[in-house]
């Protein structure tokens, strides 16, 4: 379902659109200017931006709560449940809801569920204009001291971030009929654009 080559019409509109990419280390209190370092093929937890930096970033304005009006309501393509609910299981535990992925598994394997859907509502996004932050990080440079970097490592800069109110998830039997739709309601942060 995450792939960029996906054809799925929910990831579509992330990647195409908004430009953003799901993180593979979700976490509830992602912001515009974090930093994930990635090496060795892992996207570590995210850090500071200004703690690599060697002086003080002035960090453009983070536009807030922008309505992404198009992504609400956008079915994503069907997945089989295993790996639907494999993906759910990362992102539902750093909500602090852990013990629903179980109870979803339980419900689907009751009803005969073999793929789910899911659905965000009313989502949002927060952003940093891109060229500006280009601008401003023109005249500053990574301190060697404060950075284990190595040629092998790249940095993502979350430069934007989607939150929305509640996930959907539409289970569906084998002839595609649709089962009951739990959703969990926590306010989910998503994709981040790196």
């Amino acid at each position: 379902m995450c792939k960029r080559d996906t054809e799925d019409p929910l990831v579509r509109l992330f990647l195409d659109k908004y430009s953003l990419h799901l993180l593979e280390r979700p976490r509830e209190d992602v912001e515009v200017g974090d930093v994930y370092p990635h090496y060795d093929g892992t996207t570590w937890p995210s850090g500071s931006l200004g703690a690599l930096l060697s002086q003080p970033l002035p960090f453009p304005e983070v536009r807030r709560g922008e309505k992404v009006a198009d992504m609400s309501g956008t079915l994503s393509s069907a997945v089989s449940t295993k790996l639907g609910l494999g993906l759910l299981d990362r992102f539902l535990s750093v909500l602090g809801a852990a013990g629903v992925v179980a109870t979803l598994e339980s419900s689907f394997e009751a009803k005969g569920a073999r793929s789910m859907r899911l659905r965000f509502a009313r989502p949002t996004r927060d952003w940093v204009d891109p060229i500006r932050l280009e601008v401003a990080l023109r005249a500053h440079r990574v301190d060697a001291d404060r950075s284990a970097l190595d040629e092998d490592r790249r940095d993502f800069l979350v430069t934007a971030v989607l939150r929305g109110d509640a996930l959907s998830i539409r289970a569906e039997d084998r002839g595609r009929r649709r089962s009951s739709s739990p959703s969990t309601h926590s306010r989910s942060r998503g994709p981040a654009r790196a």
